[in-house]
């Protein structure tokens, strides 16, 4: 189940390029169409029929949780390319209809992260990983500094 977003439970994410998507060939109708399905939860319009595309459920970074993440980004003065890691290793609660894999916990300092297992699976795809993790790693760093936007 796609589950909407939110800044107080969990969402889902599913990756631009998972071929189970049919998004506009523009650049600028291809973002925005992954704007609103992101924003609004509603991915069926850029589904193709009898697909069913990867999904990664995360949970929303807030509070104590996000004042460590942004202290740790300092503190180890991590690039943009870390910083999405990390926050998608906070954020990532499960990932569905990626074969056998599943996300693995551990505690540090207090909290919840998925293990590096997740994320080494992730960017084992040929081709692609690395742009998973970055762009849904981002889309988590971006929501948990920014928040939702507000509706207009």
């Amino acid at each position: 189940m796609i589950k909407p977003p939110s800044i107080q439970s969990d969402y889902t994410l599913v990756y631009s390029g998972d071929p189970s998507l049919a998004l506009p060939t523009g650049e600028r109708e291809r973002e925005k169409a992954l704007e609103v399905a992101r924003e609004t939860g509603q991915w069926a319009a850029l589904i193709i029929d009898r697909e069913s595309p990867t999904l990664f459920h995360v949970r929303p970074i807030f509070g104590r949780t996000l004042d460590w993440m942004i202290s740790e980004i300092r503190r180890r003065q991590m690039s943009g390319a870390e910083s999405a890691v990390l926050a998608l290793k906070l954020g990532l609660r499960s990932v569905e209809g990626f074969g056998d894999h599943r996300v693995d916990f551990e505690h540090v300092e207090g909290h919840q992260i998925a293990t590096d297992k997740i994320i080494d699976a992730l960017y084992a795809i040929d081709g692609v990983g690395r742009d998973i993790v970055q762009e849904l790693g981002g889309v988590v760093l971006a929501r948990a500094l920014d928040g939702l936007r507000p509706k207009s």
